[in-house]
């Protein structure tokens, strides 16, 4: 198998422009959760080689020019929790282990380990909780949109603070979702599949389950 090229980002004019559609229709797609997407800090779509690919081939449509190596390409999915308590990340894992056991899936217990993490990782997905020891959630969730290295990633935000502001504020700084715990995993399963579309179920993992703080199963 072929290494593909490095993977590029797209804007919504561009992915229009590819598949002979309107900017309006890219848009519609991504916000219907169809087309997955991370959004920058002034607010706009950049869209993943392999994102379109996947999107695509859903359709069974033919790939433009320069993505089809990505249609023929298997990635490993990579997934960070960052989350402060042992309970939720033994259960974030169980969950992970049993639906996507595909998925190399690390921690981390407070911001600065996240920020090592980040470098050498390259995660597709964040599961970031906002209230962590040293360095919290927002700071973080700025660090990674702000290195190109990592801006690509998705970020889904947990918080179990009631603070009604905390939603607004994480996702201008770029955060993709928000949950707020206790969430059941039906809810964080439907999230991970919006976001990262292009990665697969186990079959067997059917179990659903309530996350609370300080709980294990």
């Amino acid at each position: 198998m072929s290494i593909p090229a490095k993977e590029k980002h797209f804007t919504t004019h561009e992915v229009a422009e590819m598949c002979h559609v309107t900017r309006g229709s890219v848009i519609r797609w991504i916000n219907e959760g169809k087309l997955a997407a991370c959004v920058t800090a002034g607010g706009h779509h950049r869209i993943l080689s392999r994102d379109i690919a996947s999107f695509l081939k859903t359709l069974k449509a033919p790939l433009p020019e320069g993505l089809s190596e990505w249609g023929e390409t298997e990635k490993i999915p990579k997934v960070l929790i960052v989350e402060d308590e042992e309970n939720i990340c033994r259960l974030l894992r169980a969950f992970f282990d049993k639906n996507f056991p595909q998925c190399r899936v690390e921690e981390a217990r407070e911001g600065f380990e996240a920020g090592v993490k980040l470098k050498n990782l390259r995660p597709d997905l964040l599961l970031l909780d906002l209230v962590l020891p040293g360095i919290d959630g927002f700071r973080v969730c700025q660090i990674i949109r702000g290195q190109s290295e990592t801006k690509h990633a998705r970020i889904i935000a947990m918080s179990g603070v009631p603070e009604e502001n905390y939603e607004k504020r994480i996702r201008s700084l770029g955060a993709d979702d928000f949950l707020f715990k206790p969430f059941s995993l039906d809810q964080l399963e439907r999230k991970i599949l919006r976001h990262l579309p292009w990665i697969k179920k186990n079959s067997q993992g059917e179990e659903s389950m309530k996350l609370k703080e300080g709980e294990g199963l």
